[in-house]
């Protein structure tokens, strides 16, 4: 048997979005992707959840499902002429922590692959022309995203809690700097390892 393999370079399309409009922040989560849509200024415009089933799917399925998924993600940016923003992980750490949080959480370890992810992301915006928000050359940090988000949003823009994670990456992505917790907050940011980034100062 014989099996020929051809590749060919695709020229990136132009442009069609802009960070003076803001920005949209995908959270990927087991069965879902979830947005958020903040404006130039870091506040919180929209937030919705686009159903990822994984339950009881082969993984082609899955694949298909997640595909689906972030295009209508993208779109969504397209239509609203804004970059997205998507977190870092590194892969290996998030699957040891979903091992960790139990059977339920481990699900997404069958069919769903964050580095597939975030293939699927890059690949639709270089088509559709949008911008994909790489502070310093690389994804958005993922540090306490989703403590963030319940101390800055959650309660003041009666958003969700994966909404509010999502902005924070927006925001993050736009350049936004860290935010402490208010004095009458319950909630803390976790310490970091070792040295916190001096790119993020707390205020």
């Amino acid at each position: 048997s014989w099996y020929v393999h051809a590749t060919t370079e695709l020229e990136a399309s132009p442009l069609r979005t802009s960070r003076w409009n803001g920005a949209v922040g995908m959270d990927l989560n087991d069965g879902f992707l979830w947005v958020g849509d903040i404006d130039r200024f870091g506040n919180p415009l929209n937030e919705f959840k686009i159903p990822v089933p994984i339950r009881d799917r082969s993984k082609n399925q899955v694949k298909a499902a997640l595909g689906e998924a972030v295009k209508k993600a993208v779109l969504y940016a397209k239509e609203k002429g804004k970059p997205i923003a998507i977190e870092d992980l590194d892969f290996t750490k998030k699957k040891q922590v979903l091992r960790e949080s139990g059977t339920k959480r481990a699900r997404m370890l069958s069919g769903l692959a964050y580095r597939q992810f975030r293939m699927m992301v890059e690949s639709c915006t270089f088509r559709e022309g949008v911008e994909l928000l790489k502070p310093d050359g690389k994804n958005v940090d993922p540090f306490a995203t989703s403590v963030i988000g319940q101390l800055k949003f959650m309660v003041r823009y009666g958003m969700s809690s994966h909404g509010s994670a999502a902005c924070v990456i927006d925001r993050r992505g736009l350049g936004f700097k860290l935010g402490k917790a208010a004095k009458s907050s319950v909630l803390e940011l976790p310490a970091r390892k070792r040295n916190f980034p001096r790119k993020y100062s707390l205020r």
